[in-house]
């Protein structure tokens, strides 16, 4: 029997995995009306989505690439990860998904991000 390991990225990655917006966890959206709720969750559309996913894999590779917290993370670490990016000759507009995804699952998972 083959147990495959699983990296800290694939464990996070795990953690927002209700990036279906279906699947939104209800605690993430306590205090607002139903109605509220139902427009969070279909707030985005699929291809969004899987954008914000796949930033999100990125900057969560980052992170654990250079001992830091991904869930949760502080101001220097968001701008160490920008300023790598910016030196890999990403876009403007890539950075500005990847800050987006990152405020996503920050929101959906209940930590303040500015």
């Amino acid at each position: 029997m083959h147990v495959k390991k699983r990296t800290i990225m694939q464990i996070e990655l795990e953690k927002i995995e209700p990036l279906n917006r279906r699947d939104i966890k209800d605690s993430s959206l306590e205090g607002l009306t139903a109605s509220a709720k139902d427009i969070i969750r279909s707030s985005l559309s699929p291809a969004t989505l899987k954008a914000y996913k796949a930033a999100w894999k990125i900057f969560s590779k980052f992170c654990t690439d250079h001992n830091r917290t991904a869930l949760g993370c502080d101001v220097q670490t968001l701008i160490l990860f920008l300023t790598d990016q910016i030196e890999r000759g990403k876009a403007p507009q890539t950075l500005q998904k990847h800050i987006a995804a990152i405020k996503y699952v920050h929101d959906l998972q209940g930590y303040h991000v500015d």
